[in-house]
């Protein structure tokens, strides 16, 4: 009879410590995949392009630059100039009528361009202090909204806005 009871005290601690190796088992993965999620984030975040419009305006010309904020590269998914009913992937399209001799700088966001961190276009940039009135007149009131994703390939807040022309 001792016997037996000792077999059952023997089998019962066993099932025990079973039982408590299955539960600080699940736990430990539990918590494995909580430490690889926080990673994560904080690995996306390390990485996370910002980009925003600036309306440049300085004593030696005026123009629109975008620029990446962030600390990662921002991929360029879809960018779209509009007034008027007319839509362009090129701001400078919209000037069509300004009568510039030459501009000093512009750019088109094709589908797929990448502006790496820290850095900045100008998508229309003029130097040309006769044209000021004009230029601001057809920049006032056109609209913008550029698409763009991070490394990993997740999209980013949409930049939209209206130019002021001021």
């Amino acid at each position: 009879m001792i016997k037996q009871i000792v077999e059952i005290s023997t089998l019962a601690v066993a099932v025990l410590a079973l039982v408590l190796s299955s539960v600080s088992y699940v736990r430990e993965n539990e918590r494995a995949e909580t430490i690889a999620e926080r990673e994560e984030t904080r690995a996306r975040a390390q990485v996370k392009p910002l980009l925003y419009i600036v309306e440049r305006r300085y004593d030696a010309g005026y123009g629109v630059r975008l620029k990446n904020a962030g600390v990662g590269p921002a991929f360029i998914t879809n960018a779209v100039f509009q007034k008027n009913g007319q839509k362009t992937h090129y701001l400078v399209n919209l000037f069509y009528g300004l009568e510039v001799e030459k501009w000093d700088d512009y750019v088109s966001l094709p589908s797929g361009a990448i502006l790496e961190p820290g850095k900045s276009w100008d998508l229309v940039k003029l130097s040309s202090k006769d044209l000021k009135p004009q230029y601001l007149k057809f920049e006032k009131g056109i609209e913008f909204e550029i698409q763009y994703k991070d490394i990993y390939g997740n999209p980013m807040e949409v930049v939209k806005g209206t130019l002021s022309g001021e």
